[in-house]
C-alpha cells in the first residue's frame, strides 16, 4: 500500500495558507486607478520573475521556499481571478475617466 508523507504535505499547505493567496494580496495593494484583470496571477508572475532574475537578495533557501509557494498558488490565483473577473471589470470601468464623465453628465 502506498503511503503519502503527511508532514511535508501539511507544512506545504500551511505555508500556502499563511502566505495568503496572491489574488487577495494584490487586490488589497493595488490602488483603484491601477486596477487590472487577473491581479493575483500578475503578482505571482512578477514575484517569480524577481526571483529568477536575481532582483531579490534573500538567501537561497528562502527563494526556493517562496518559489514553491508561488508555483502552488498560481493555479489557485488563476481560478480565483477568473471567478472575480466580473468584479474586476466593474472596478476598472468605475475608475476610468470616461465613466466619471458619464456620471457627471447623468448618463
Amino acid at each position: 500500500m502506498l503511503t503519502i508523507p503527511k508532514k511535508p504535505l501539511f507544512i506545504l499547505l500551511l505555508g500556502i495558507m499563511l502566505g495568503g493567496c496572491s489574488s487577495i494580496r494584490a487586490r488589497d495593494a493595488i490602488p483603484a486607478t491601477q486596477w487590472k484583470v487577473y491581479p493575483g496571477v500578475r503578482q505571482d508572475v512578477k514575484e517569480l520573475g524577481e526571483i529568477v532574475t536575481g532582483q531579490r537578495e534573500d538567501p537561497a533557501w528562502v527563494k526556493a521556499l517562496v518559489t514553491v509557494m508561488l508555483l502552488a498558488d498560481l493555479p489557485v490565483s488563476a481560478v480565483f481571478d477568473t471567478l472575480a473577473s466580473p468584479y474586476d471589470l466593474y472596478r476598472i470601468r468605475r475608475s476610468s475617466p470616461t465613466s466619471n464623465l458619464d456620471r457627471a453628465e447623468g448618463l
